[in-house]
């Protein structure tokens, strides 16, 4: 059991989401992660990212109306 959606991602063959209790989504990480799923599932918007370096995805949050900042400062 992988409670971690990237982790899911990067090595599961099959995933199932649940929603209250319920099923709510299965089948391959890639059809079922989306961020349609994980809206309606988990109440956050994200998008998916596919890195170069990798052959999965990557779940990062949509932080655009969040109140957070979207520019990054580099820690020196």
């Amino acid at each position: 059991v992988v409670h971690d959606l990237n982790l899911a991602l990067q090595y599961a063959d099959q995933v199932l989401v649940m929603k209250q209790g319920k099923a709510f989504a299965s089948g391959i990480p890639q059809k079922v992660l989306n961020p349609e799923n994980i809206k309606e599932c988990f109440g956050l918007s994200v998008h998916l990212i596919q890195p170069e370096q990798t052959h999965y995805p990557i779940i990062v949050p949509d932080i655009t109306n969040s109140g957070l900042p979207t520019t990054t400062k580099e820690i020196t």
